[in-house]
């Protein structure tokens, strides 16, 4: 709510007491060409440039490595006796923390002069690390005789979790950093709502598959239960637990795309900027 608010009143004073730069004559002849089957066939064009299909193809591929964490994790904590209302007490710890990182990666990067995507690379290393503390995390945590979370896990728990943030959002800020200064500005918003839907896709297609892949993996025998269930459904216990497994394999895969792809990423930052956008002077509208 707050935020929203926040956004809102700075969008307000944005629109009401910062003026619009007066565009170049070349560049209002292009405005002037502008329409919505334009912009649809620059689109079009713009999947098509063979630099934009392996952005994409990294973008669908990159966060399979962080996807079993990002999607089970909490469930498991939860499974295990972390209660939900601790949980989401403790995400009010961490939004100073997400709101101070873009800032501390700026600072930071300002001695480092790291390109866009060396900070993409060095954000998905650390967060591979990052990750593996995290299942180690959901392994060792047990509540104590008296049914509570004990003090030092969640000590733990702020601290892995602060961490984790900082890798994804030292992602977040150079891939968004990237995709700003190779936009064509011509169609800029529409070039960025483009790939950050690539991205949210890459993010998003590979948690039905964790989801599914976790219940294959997990061994269960049945076992009498202590008290009858409302539905009648019957008690098992655990010999494997399969988010161990999915998660391993999931960092596995995250090493060997990372080693895979590394050239690839090191040569985005060296492509001059016209082979990413479309020459609008070729492209038939009628």
């Amino acid at each position: 709510m707050l935020c929203g608010m926040v956004i809102l009143i700075t969008n307000v004073l944005v629109t009401l007491f910062i003026p619009e730069r007066t565009p170049s004559k070349q560049e209002q002849i292009e405005l002037d060409q502008l329409s919505i089957k334009s912009t649809y066939v620059d689109i079009l064009r713009v999947m098509r440039i063979p630099n934009v299909f392996k952005l994409v193809a990294i973008l669908l591929t990159c966060r399979i490595a962080f996807s079993c964490v990002d999607s089970v994790t909490s469930l498991k904590l939860n499974e295990k006796g972390f209660p939900k209302e601790t949980a989401g007490l403790l995400v009010f710890f961490y939004v100073p923390f997400d709101l101070m990182f873009p800032f501390l990666i700026a600072y930071i990067n300002s001695y480092l002069q790291w390109t866009k995507m060396q900070l993409w690379q060095n954000g998905f290393r650390l967060r591979i690390v990052a990750s593996l503390m995290v299942i180690s995390l959901v392994a060792t945590f047990e509540v104590d005789e008296n049914g509570n979370v004990p003090f030092a896990f969640i000590s733990k728990n702020i601290l892995i979790a602060i961490l984790y943030s900082f890798t994804s959002s030292l992602m977040f800020t150079s891939q968004c950093g990237f995709f700003a200064k190779i936009a064509d500005e011509a169609i800029g918003g529409t070039y960025l709502t483009l790939l950050n839907t690539v991205s949210n896709l890459g993010n998003t297609w590979p948690k039905y598959f964790v989801l599914r892949s976790i219940d294959w993996f997990t061994l269960k025998h049945e076992i009498p239960c202590i008290e009858d269930k409302p539905d009648g459904s019957p008690c098992f216990e655990i010999d494997r637990d399969g988010y161990y497994s999915v998660a391993g394999a999931s960092l596995v895969f995250g090493v060997i795309w990372i080693l895979y792809v590394v050239r690839t990423l090191n040569t985005f930052d060296h492509i001059p900027k016209g082979l990413w956008t479309v020459s609008r002077s070729k492209i038939d509208i009628d």
